[in-house]
């Protein structure tokens, strides 16, 4: 059918009044501005050292930041952290700085300003009780004896800040190492490789995995629990091989596993 325009007449008005009808937005006007930081200071990496305790529900331990600036002259980090407690940090070099945290945002000063390209780190010592996102605990109780132990994240796409200082934006990519300490009874899973698993005599044990290739924060991811394990061989795409493992919960049984991903390194294949 033809279009005679009567339509967009209609719509928009003539003369003077269509003139004067602003052009449509995309949100309500009232909505605040958003955008993402200009990464002046960079974190590059992350080196995530916490202990997880699944019967308290919590996190605490310290991360600590590598930085690197794009340009001379910043000296201002700013990261998201929600409901941090026991906040504590520090440059690792001794270098002065100062920091402050108002429960949502933690920024962080240093007295001397960056060079160009010159990298820094910086600790982040915390504790995290019962996070209210980012990574969820379950674990038997009075009410539900039966249920399974893990801790594990979901971050999607913002939610890493409850438990994890970082610019919790997509934009922003670091590489990952973590030393995950928690019950020696509990399988300890990251992103990457598997480096190595330390028992400490105490009835606890330190898992150290790490991720070269950069990440953001919403893929960021660990799973802490008593799981059942399926192995399916190796994947080799010609310049590395690959254990391929598949976990769930007490709940499912390795066959289930098998029967629910056995096709992933022909996925894996298709993709390399």
């Amino acid at each position: 059918m033809k279009s005679d325009g009567r339509w967009f007449t209609h719509l928009l008005g003539s003369g003077a009044n269509a003139a004067s009808i602003p052009p449509p937005r995309f949100a309500d006007a009232s909505l605040p501005e958003h955008y993402p930081p200009d990464l002046e200071l960079e974190p590059t990496h992350l080196d995530i050292d916490l202990y997880i305790s699944l019967n308290a529900r919590a996190v605490g331990g310290r991360v600590t930041t590598t930085v690197q600036a794009r340009r001379a002259g910043p000296s201002l980090l700013q990261l998201d952290a929600v409901d941090f407690e026991d906040l504590f940090v520090q440059a690792t070099d001794g270098a002065a700085l100062t920091w402050h945290y108002d429960g949502k945002k933690l920024t962080i000063r240093w007295e001397q300003p960056f060079a160009a390209a010159e990298v820094r780190h910086v600790e982040i010592a915390y504790r995290i009780s019962e996070p209210a996102s980012g990574l969820y605990f379950c674990r038997p109780d009075d009410h539900y004896p039966a249920q399974p132990w893990y801790a594990a994240s979901d971050h999607e796409t913002e939610r890493a800040r409850h438990w994890l200082p970082c610019i919790d934006l997509p934009n922003v990519r670091t590489t990952l190492a973590y030393h995950l300490r928690a019950d020696a009874r509990f399988t300890i899973l990251a992103n990457g490789f598997l480096e190595s698993e330390q028992e400490h005599g105490d009835g606890t044990k330190t898992a150290h995995w790490r991720l070269d290739q950069p990440c953001p924060s919403y893929l960021a991811c660990i799973a802490i629990g008593d799981f059942v394990r399926a192995d399916d061989g190796v994947f080799d795409d010609g310049q590395a091989s690959v254990p391929i493992a598949y976990f769930s919960s007490q709940e499912h049984a390795p066959q289930d596993l098998l029967r629910t991903f056995g096709r992933t390194r022909p996925m894996l294949a298709w993709m390399t």
